[in-house]
């Protein structure tokens, strides 16, 4: 089993982590604990957990927060790690949606975009 790794909170850090991990190892993927892994596509950065992509990194700096219609508790404690700094995922009523510090939500149903502007770079 892998050791968990510190949370990546931004696509800086996931360039950072591949670019160490992977480019060293001549790997495409960064195992981050029991079927999670940090891979990329293109320039966009990843979090893969099963075969779902629950977190995507953008250049610009905007954020994707996908579940893949999979609302479980696995699905939740890996996403909570990689959100950017500032937000926090939060159930209520069986709905997601993920909060900023302004208490502004961004509602999950399948996805989530958290917008370049306030999402760390």
């Amino acid at each position: 089993m892998a050791r968990q790794l510190d949370p990546i909170r931004s696509y800086h850090e996931a360039e950072e982590l591949f670019s160490d991990k992977c480019n060293n190892n001549k790997e495409d993927r960064v195992k981050l604990g029991y079927e999670t892994y940090l891979m990329k596509d293109g320039s966009d950065y990843y979090i893969l957990a099963h075969a779902t992509r629950i977190i995507t990194w953008k250049p610009n700096g905007d954020v994707i927060v996908f579940t893949g219609g999979w609302r479980t508790q696995f699905t939740a404690n890996r996403i909570r790690p990689y959100i950017p700094a500032g937000y926090t995922l939060r159930v209520k009523n069986f709905e997601w949606f993920i909060e900023d510090e302004t208490g502004k939500n961004y509602l999950v149903g399948r996805d989530a975009l958290l917008p370049a502007k306030i999402s760390d770079n």
